[in-house]
Formats: C-alpha cells, structure tokens, sequence
C-alpha cells in the first residue's frame, strides 16, 4: 500500500514539473516529446548567450 502512495506522489510530482496530463505521465512518448523539447530550448538559450558574449565583448584582431 505504501509503494502505490509514493508512486501517486511520483505521478503528482511529474505532472507539476513537466506539464502534463495524468494520462500523459505514464507515457513516454509524452516524455520524449518534453525532454527533446527543454533540450533543444536550452540549445537555443546557450547559442544566443554565445552571440551575446561575443557581441559585448569582440575578439581583438
């Protein structure tokens, strides 16, 4: 009985961080989707910090 609360805990939990609907916590293609998702956000987040960088402060010839 303990194990089937932590594993509601667990499904609460997930449905609060990533999003998703109670249905689309035991599924991993719902999970694919998301992490692929925040992967390539934070792609894109690094690279236009990179442009920033290099922006503010050029590179001397």
């Amino acid at each position: 009985m303990f194990h089937q609360w932590r594993t509601e805990e667990d499904f609460q939990g997930a449905k609060g961080l990533a999003h998703l609907d109670t249905g689309q916590v035991t599924c991993w293609i719902s999970w694919h989707r998301w992490s692929v998702m925040s992967v390539l956000a934070y792609a894109l987040l690094a690279v236009g910090a990179l442009h920033e960088r290099q922006r503010a402060n050029p590179a001397p010839p």
